[in-house]
């Protein structure tokens, strides 16, 4: 079961029994996939025995779905605010909601690019799988504001006020249907009282989204270099804190391209480039401190930038504690040794 050992993506959480002439299979799994490879491993290593399969299947076409109700809720390796974070589900993102801790309020949970980890019920709106779908698919506008904030309520008075107290703020890139326009203001189409507002030029119409050709890849790099100075954050996907695959995540997310959400599996993903890298490439460092070029240092990629062009790119790293620009050009004032002498290829995602 190697194939199922990430625990990023997938989970395998089977057990066998014997007893007498009786093999028990126990625990949960994620898909039935895995499920009937698991009793067909048992029944070929032992063809003799009796087989009851009673391993649970946590992702059912009619099991619990929920759409993220907060600006970001954080994804967790274990339930409770003090597990690792792992990586953030946005805003309205359809999240498939797959084993509950009742006891901590807390629901192991699928975001849309396939990671897992643990949510905390309270950041959550449940639903069902057609309801969180449908939601996803009608959104008509992206916020391009760093961070739009949102208003609980409106006031007219000559004109459309905002009123009452912040609701709190829709990061970057997060997709939303426009209900209505009025005097400057969008109101959000989301369930909930009183009703959810933002300024109208903080979001982008979807119609005018970059492509992810030159022009607009041109474009969403001039967006995200305005996040230089954000603070590095272990698992953050929004300006209040990036760290590096999460960024390089929501650059390509913005001209609506799905990449994986960490750095090894994007290198995995994307196409190999050869010669200089163009913008929006992205390039991957490695750990390993040996400079001969074998698979080993490749395979162990430990960071992602994305490319300016040339030799200049983008990136957050725990080095400068944010998001900085660097360059592999040892002539240049922004020139790191260690990025230049640990570079272990660049993939392509257009």
């Amino acid at each position: 079961m190697q194939r199922w050992a990430d625990a990023r993506t997938t989970y395998f959480a089977a057990y066998a029994q014997v007893s007498d002439d009786t093999v028990h299979l126990a625990g949960d799994v994620l898909t039935d996939e895995q499920r009937a490879e698991a009793e067909q491993a048992i029944r070929q290593a032992a063809p003799d025995l009796r087989v009851v399969n009673d391993i649970a299947v946590l992702s059912r076409p009619d099991g619990k779905w929920a759409l993220v109700k907060r600006g970001l809720a954080n994804l967790r390796r274990s339930p409770g605010n003090d597990g690792e974070l792992l990586a953030q589900g946005l805003f309205g993102e359809a999240v498939e909601l797959l084993k509950h801790d009742a006891n901590k309020g807390w629901w192991f949970a699928r975001l849309e690019d396939g990671y897992l980890g643990w949510l905390a019920e309270s950041a959550l709106r449940l639903c069902n799988r057609d309801e969180a779908c449908a939601y996803r698919a009608s959104a008509d506008a992206l916020v391009e504001a760093e961070l739009a904030t949102t208003f609980s309520g409106v006031l007219i008075q000559g004109g459309l006020s905002p009123i009452g107290l912040h609701a709190g703020k829709l990061p970057f890139g997060v997709p939303v249907q426009v209900a209505e326009r009025r005097m400057g203001l969008a109101r959000i189409n989301w369930e909930g009282e009183p009703p959810l507002w933002v300024a109208e030029d903080d979001l982008l119409p979807m119609a005018a989204r970059p492509r992810p050709d030159s022009v607009g890849i041109a474009r969403t790099l001039e967006l995200m270099s305005r996040f230089i100075g954000v603070p590095y954050l272990w698992g953050g996907e929004t300006p209040f804190g990036y760290d590096c695959s999460g960024f390089a995540q929501t650059t390509m997310e913005f001209m609506g391209l799905c990449v994986p959400r960490d750095a090894d599996m994007q290198y995995a993903a994307g196409q190999p480039v050869e010669g200089e890298p163009q913008p929006g490439d992205f390039m991957f460092f490695s750990s390993q401190s040996d400079d001969s070029l074998d698979t080993e240092r490749f395979a162990s990629i430990t960071h992602v930038a994305v490319s300016l062009g040339g030799s200049e790119f983008i990136h957050a790293t725990a080095y400068a504690w944010g998001v900085t620009r660097n360059s592999l050009e040892p002539a240049s004032p922004i020139y790191r040794a260690w990025l230049k002498e640990h570079l272990a290829g660049v993939r392509r995602f257009v």
